[in-house]
């Protein structure tokens, strides 16, 4: 540039020079020459939908809502979020829509509520809708908690467990007859109660656990059981005003393998406990791994979900949020109010996959169990 300048120009060119050379430093290249987050371009201006496979008023409905909040400032572009949700078919409606329907473009997601990760375990969904075909990108860590009807458990557990109700047979109930129906009947038959004379099984309620919420408050069901997120937001109510009371919870497992309480409901025992405080020590044997076995379906597989092929950058960027959520103190004070804490809840990334994964793959004994029990409705 020198040359180009005359003797007299040369120390107002080499002046201009150091400006420019000053400028690059402090600002960086020019806009034409920066590359933006590809994830942030994606998203900026833009909606992501969370397609929720079940009916408004569950525990799925609960969590999903909890992200829609809160997820979307942690997103680059910081997309308005917003719930869909596709109930019906047991979760099957909402997750077939997700698998044939939804485009890859990483503007819809889905939430599914972890009874269709069992259902494919043991063949309760059709073949064809296959979970290992999404990109499974999270998960949450649940546990059930058990409530029954306080005119016919007067003392809630204490009646229970003394087999002691004011009507028999009682009702319980579950959405559709599935695993969850196997597992209350394990429950009653274990705690020596008699199927048929000592209670009977509702199932089928296309409202979902919002349905069995309603039927326990008119009196038509007298025993359930439901995930947090549905037991806070819709049956807490109900124990306020002396309807149902908490009976047990399912439990979750700690680092060393042993089943504990969920920290939302420390003052809940799990049915292990209750077993073994009023039988005996629990012997195994094929009840017992079914127990097991569906307890550890819910942790962590209630899973998020995107459709086959979206691209993994966008998913990763996904992956990224959801772990810059989980520290961020607001959505800490509002998970604390539906989990009962403020550490992390959520299992992220390949992890997550993993745990579905091997669900699905590793549950041919249950799945053999399941089949001869559910002859026995």
């Amino acid at each position: 540039m020198e040359s180009m300048c005359s003797k007299k120009l040369s120390s107002l060119c080499a002046t201009l020079m150091g400006v420019a050379l000053t400028a690059a430093v402090l600002h960086g290249p020019t806009p034409a020459l920066s590359q933006s987050d590809p994830v942030e371009q994606h998203y900026r201006g833009r909606r992501l939908t969370i397609v929720v496979n079940n009916n408004p008023g569950g525990s799925t409905d609960a969590w999903l809502s909890l992200l829609a909040r809160h997820l979307g400032k942690h997103i680059a572009g910081k997309p308005r979020v917003l719930l869909a949700h596709r109930g019906g078919g047991g979760g099957t409606v909402g997750t077939r829509y997700l698998l044939e329907v939804s485009r890859p473009d990483g503007y819809t997601i889905g939430g599914l509520g972890s009874g269709m990760v069992r259902g494919q375990a043991i063949g309760e969904v059709p073949e064809e809708v296959d979970l290992r075909k999404f990109a499974i990108f999270g998960g949450v860590n649940e546990v059930s908690i058990s409530y029954a009807r306080r005119a016919i458990f007067k003392d809630g557990l204490a009646t229970l467990v003394m087999r002691k109700p004011t009507r028999r047979p009682f009702f319980l109930a579950t959405t559709t007859k599935d695993d969850s129906s196997v597992r209350q009947y394990l429950w009653m038959t274990l705690l020596g109660y008699q199927a048929g004379k000592d209670f009977k099984h509702l199932a089928g309620w296309p409202g979902g656990a919002s349905e069995i919420y309603l039927a326990a408050q008119r009196g038509e069901v007298d025993f359930s059981d439901t995930r947090i997120g549905g037991f806070k937001r819709s049956v807490m109510p109900l124990v306020e005003e002396g309807i149902v009371v908490p009976i047990w919870q399912s439990g979750m497992y700690d680092d060393a393998g042993k089943v504990v309480r969920h920290p939302a409901f420390p003052e809940v025992p799990t049915f292990t406990e209750v077993y073994e405080k009023n039988v005996g020590k629990s012997s195994g044997g094929p009840e017992w791994d079914f127990l097991h076995w569906r307890r550890a379906t819910e942790s962590p597989l209630r899973p998020l979900v995107a459709p086959p092929g979206t691209p993994q950058h966008l998913v990763d960027g996904l992956v990224k949020a959801l772990r810059s959520m989980q520290v961020d103190p607001a959505y800490q004070m509002d998970q604390e109010k539906l989990y009962g804490t403020k550490d992390p809840v959520h299992v992220l990334g390949d992890a997550a996959r993993k745990a579905v994964i091997n669900v699905i793959d590793g549950s041919a004994k249950s799945k053999r169990f399941f089949e001869e029990y559910i002859k026995k409705f």
